[in-house]
């Protein structure tokens, strides 16, 4: 996954500092909510990888933003042995980035407040891109934003329990069900209105799953399609075979 920041703006004469000033402050590459991160990088959720090891390796290459493997909500509140051990963080490891999974509104935002009151991260991504069939035939995943109020409900609310300490929630989405059943506007609206700091568009859909069906889509960031506050928005692609492609933020 690549994020493509805004270029900086070519330099001229009188931008140059007088001397003896001080050189202006360093902006950072990407910023999620409070979060100000050295490196556009976000390593991807992969289930049985991005364990502790795994991130480990990968921060040794830079201080990007590096995400636990997916870990359900009803697991989690019923703070299961697996998931305890999926959302634990070494004290190296910040920000500590947990992704979440549900289906239920109220059983997300349980997880999320015990997530808040145990200080246990400080940012949070829920997963509404996966198209594994075990997971959308119970209507999660990349299906759930189809779900228009339900996608509504549980955004709402984890954004609601992660604001009482300030974390900041992201949401991953893919373009839709099928080539017929788009939902990525409507639900990057959604999610916008509900105030999560950023995005990650996948651009296939749930038919597709990791292969093929990766088209061009209109940016849900775009001035004609989403109102003026607008969130980071984050395209990529799941495959490294595929050929990489710039993603814009804005």
């Amino acid at each position: 996954m690549t994020i493509q920041t805004h270029p900086a703006r070519p330099s001229a004469a009188h931008d140059d500092p007088a001397p003896g000033a001080a050189a202006p402050a360093t902006p950072a590459a990407l910023r999620i909510g409070g979060i100000e991160l050295s490196s556009p990088v976000v390593l991807a959720p992969m289930a049985g990888i991005t364990n502790t090891a795994f991130r480990r390796l990968c921060r040794d290459y830079g201080g990007g933003l590096y995400v636990t493997e997916m870990v359900t909500s009803r697991a989690l509140v019923e703070r299961s042995e697996k998931s305890m051990r999926i959302i634990h963080h070494e004290p190296y490891e910040t920000p500590r980035s947990v992704q979440l999974y549900g289906v239920d509104p109220e059983t997300m935002g349980q997880a999320v407040r015990m997530l808040v009151e145990e200080d246990r991260a400080d940012h949070i991504d829920l997963n509404f891109g996966c198209p594994v069939p075990k997971v959308t035939r119970k209507g999660g995943g990349s299906a759930l934003p189809w779900k228009t109020d339900l996608f509504e409900a549980i955004v709402t609310t984890v954004v609601r329990e992660a604001s009482r300490a300030d974390i900041p929630v992201t949401v991953k989405l893919r373009k839709g069900i099928d080539a017929d059943h788009l939902t990525y506007l409507d639900a990057g609206r959604i999610a916008l209105r509900a105030g999560v700091a950023a995005m990650t568009l996948h651009g296939r859909t749930t038919a597709d799953l990791y292969s093929g069906g990766r088209t061009g889509t209109r940016s849900p960031g775009s001035r004609s399609t989403w109102p003026a506050r607008r969130a980071a928005v984050c395209q990529c692609w799941a495959t490294a075979t595929s050929s990489p492609r710039r993603t814009r933020r804005t």
